[in-house]
């Protein structure tokens, strides 16, 4: 299987990420960018993340997507794809990890955006498959899209991707994901539910969680700064 994506050496190379850190915690800059450190092969875009999401299917087709953080902070959606049926869906989203980065490093798709409560019955069955045949951490892991549980979250989410799409935030090219958009009016969007727009919903969501999480940039966790000897 050829992969899509690649980690640039001449961007990034193993190791630097302490070095980095140290240096941010020593000048007292908790916030650095990460350098831009995947390459899609298809068109030579760096990402500094990629980020999977998945809707699932109800009376509506569930899907994944997957969604590049570009160096000027902007997304841009480079996979995605539409299931009626949640294993073909999560067939699809192992499928396409592999072909996006996933075993690259330590960090890239290893968490997909989605409800994490829903089917996960099927979810841990195929993830304890998956880490019988490849090991710890080969399983599909889900968490909730920031502010999910929220009361206000479906209303915050289409004022997500109303404010990407008008700001151009977003790049979108894939003309089913597209045709979804188009298919619903901001009106009905705004008094919509999961269920009724899954689709819609787990973007909204995606957008949501890259502008609190920003994968554009690397937080340094550690409060403790150095203590340097006189």
């Amino acid at each position: 299987m050829n992969r899509y994506i690649y980690i640039d050496r001449d961007y990034y190379q193993a190791g630097t990420e302490a070095a980095r850190r140290d240096w941010a915690i020593v000048t007292g800059r908790p916030i650095q960018l990460r350098p831009p450190m995947y390459v899609d092969t298809r068109d030579g875009q760096h990402y500094t993340d990629l980020l999977g999401a998945i809707a699932w299917p109800t009376l509506e087709p569930g899907c994944y997507m997957i969604a590049g953080a570009t160096p000027d902070k902007r997304l841009r959606i480079v996979d995605y794809n539409e299931f009626a049926a949640v294993p073909p869906l999560l067939a699809g989203v192992i499928e396409s990890r592999a072909l996006h980065g996933y075993g690259l490093d330590q960090h890239c798709l290893r968490q997909w955006i989605g409800d994490e409560q829903r089917f996960a019955t099927i979810v841990s069955r195929i993830s304890q498959d998956l880490e019988a045949e490849f090991g710890p951490n080969a399983g599909i892991y889900v968490k909730d899209p920031q502010d999910y549980r929220e009361r206000h979250a479906w209303p915050l989410y289409m004022r997500q991707i109303h404010e990407a799409l008008k700001n151009k935030l977003i790049d979108i090219k894939q003309d089913m994901l597209i045709d979804r958009l188009q298919s619903v009016d901001h009106t009905t969007a705004e008094k919509g539910r999961f269920d009724e727009f899954p689709i819609i919903g787990i973007l909204g969501g995606l957008i949501n969680t890259a502008l609190l999480e920003e994968p554009w940039v690397e937080d340094i966790t550690d409060s403790e700064a150095f203590i340097l000897d006189d």
